[in-house]
């Protein structure tokens, strides 16, 4: 099932488009935006939400409409400022989500480690060799590192933990996809992900949690110190 787009998120592309727009066309004040039918058409989005998100910007004196002639950049400087609050706002989310993913996969470990059957980890154990091999190598290794996360997903006994992490993926998924533009995110964690592992297979609960809670700590202040300088 396909979800629609909450009005916020909406507004927040609008944003992004206009931003993004203003900087890539290195424009300066006075300097005219697209118009917003051309906005609504090229973001599919209502004009409802095209009104909305304008009167926002032009009360953030972002830009300037003018009736009958269009809109125009009203302080490219506030670009930046509106830059950095829409950063902060992303990375708040972002570590909203890490500490629901965090909640859940401790759950989910601890029900692999008292039920989840040695054949079944046998799997891991080779996305755990590739994911080590491919970061010895300075390989980009983002994509094993979800699938790492997914098979320990599949191990879980627990219907409703399995269903509840994977039915979030839309939100966790993008953790792996160089969020907030991060090269190589959270690459520190890899080894942890092998000493998680080892612990599961050992059944040893303590030290199987503590080297989740590293891995989980290290992402989340990797998020609050990146850009930390432009706030």
């Amino acid at each position: 099932m396909v979800k629609s787009m909450s009005s916020n998120t909406k507004k927040e592309e609008v944003v992004k488009y206009i931003l993004d727009y203003i900087k890539s066309n290195n424009l300066l004040a006075g300097d005219k935006l697209p118009t917003q039918a051309e906005i609504v058409n090229t973001l599919n989005i209502s004009r409802t939400t095209i009104r909305e998100t304008v009167k926002e910007l032009e009360g953030k004196n972002i830009i300037r409409v003018v009736n009958g002639r269009g809109m125009f950049v009203q302080d490219p400087k506030k670009n930046h400022l509106l830059s950095g609050m829409e950063l902060k706002k992303k990375k708040e989310s972002m570590i909203d989500v890490l500490e629901s993913r965090w909640a859940i996969e401790t759950e989910i470990i601890r029900n692999i480690i008292h039920h989840a059957a040695d054949d079944e980890l046998e799997p891991i154990k080779e996305i755990v060799t590739t994911l080590m091999t491919r970061y010895n190598n300075k390989e980009q290794q983002n994509e094993i590192d979800k699938q790492f996360h997914y098979a320990l997903y599949a191990c879980c006994r627990n219907k409703v933990l399995r269903e509840l992490i994977i039915s979030l993926g839309y939100l966790t998924d993008e953790l792996w996809d160089f969020p907030l533009g991060i090269e190589d995110p959270f690459i520190e964690t890899v080894p942890l992900h092998e000493k998680m592992f080892e612990a599961i297979v050992t059944r040893d609960h303590f030290r199987a949690k503590h080297y989740n809670d590293m891995i989980f700590m290290m992402m989340i202040d990797e998020i609050k110190a990146f850009h930390e300088e432009d706030e």
